[in-house]
């Protein structure tokens, strides 16, 4: 289901979200207004999560709400790492090359 929905009910749904990001102020849900990226900036402010973090949650928080119970486990995105920890793990980044540690030249 897409997000106009949830714009279209956000004042039924602001409870909910209060309940489940507590840390979201009466301001701030007013300052979201139905917004996906206001949510998604306000749960980033909150909570210091990363951007793709904060997105995967509202996504999952979307799809438990709104979809059917069999159909929200196949609309939720799989965890992912974040670009630095996707860096790490893939040897890219610090000034290492794609396919390896850089060579030592004596």
């Amino acid at each position: 289901m897409s997000w106009d929905r949830v714009a279209g009910e956000w004042n039924n749904l602001v409870g909910e979200v209060k309940e489940k990001w507590s840390k979201l102020t009466d301001a701030d849900l007013s300052a979201v207004a139905g917004r996906r990226e206001r949510l998604v900036g306000k749960l980033r402010e909150r909570y210091g999560m990363l951007e793709t973090d904060a997105e995967r949650a509202v996504d999952e928080w979307t799809a438990k709400r709104l979809m059917p119970e069999q159909d929200a486990a196949k609309a939720i995105r799989p965890p992912t790492q974040s670009l630095l920890d996707e860096e790490r793990a893939s040897g890219e980044g610090m000034g290492q090359a794609k396919y390896g540690p850089p060579s030592s030249s004596s």
